[in-house]
């Protein structure tokens, strides 16, 4: 009906809103964070990456590294040594994950530089199949090892991946 149809776009324009909002925000930081729609269950995923990501929970059925998001989905795989060139200042990597079974629950992405977290974000999950990203900006200047991990509400790792960030 015409009210079941307005409330559904109410919904779907006040989650665009909020997600907005909070990658604003974020950005401002230094980081940023999308948050997706549930996953529509006849599409068949993306391949795994190259970078070993360290899966610790059955909740999480995928961890990884990309440059970048196209439809939802990672778009390419990101090394586990990122090396800068002399004429880069700046390079934004993304953190994807797709988590199962966790409707009304929260994660949160962590950035972790030399085992120090400089960046915690949020993620309220609104399904039970969830995809999601944060980035965050790297320069020369933060170079070193760095993790990027999932932690729970509880502070349980979920899943990491370990990189190293090499200055030119």
């Amino acid at each position: 009906t015409a009210e079941t149809a307005e409330t559904a776009e109410t919904a779907e324009t006040a989650e665009t809103a909020e997600t907005a909002e909070t990658a604003e925000t974020a950005e401002t930081a230094e980081t940023s964070v999308a948050i997706e729609a549930p996953v529509d269950n006849n599409i068949e995923a993306s391949p795994q990456t190259e970078l070993s990501s360290n899966i610790m929970s059955p909740n999480v059925k995928r961890a990884l590294l990309t440059w970048g998001i196209s439809d939802r989905e990672p778009e390419s795989t990101a090394e586990p040594i990122i090396r800068f060139t002399d004429d880069e200042n700046e390079r934004q990597l993304i953190f994807f994950s797709e988590v199962i079974d966790m409707a009304g629950q929260h994660f949160f992405y962590e950035w972790v530089r030399e085992g120090e977290v400089v960046a915690r974000i949020q993620i309220n999950v609104r399904g039970d199949r969830w995809r999601s990203h944060a980035s965050k900006r790297l320069r020369p200047s933060i170079a070193g090892s760095w993790q990027a991990r999932i932690v729970d509400e509880q502070g349980q790792v979920l899943a990491s991946i370990a990189f190293e960030v090499v200055k030119p």
